[in-house]
């Protein structure tokens, strides 16, 4: 009984294997992320790690444009970038909460 466990123990998934996510990982880097009014009009559902990933590229590209406009355009002045930056970067970490 006790050879049986073991070998049952190895052949079932664990809480901590990635499976198929794996393939999700590997990928993150070349997929575009997603435009959310065209998901949500699909139906279609996504694994965890693309949706975060999705929406943290999103808002890392966003920041970088906006600092760098802000920079440019307020000769230097980056002080102006968290004032606006504000807003999105507080929805983003009350998504993170729930």
């Amino acid at each position: 009984a006790g050879k049986s466990s073991v070998s049952a123990m190895k052949s079932r998934s664990s809480v901590f294997s990635l499976g198929s996510r794996a393939q999700v990982l590997l990928a993150l880097e070349t997929t575009p992320p997603f435009i959310i009014h065209q998901v949500e009009s699909s139906g279609a559902k996504f694994p965890h790690e693309r949706l975060f990933r999705s929406s943290h590229k999103l808002l890392m590209d966003t920041a970088t444009f906006e600092y760098l406009f802000c920079a440019e355009f307020w000769s230097g002045d980056s002080g102006v970038f968290p004032d606006i930056f504000a807003g999105p970067l507080a929805v983003m970490e009350e998504q993170l909460q729930l």
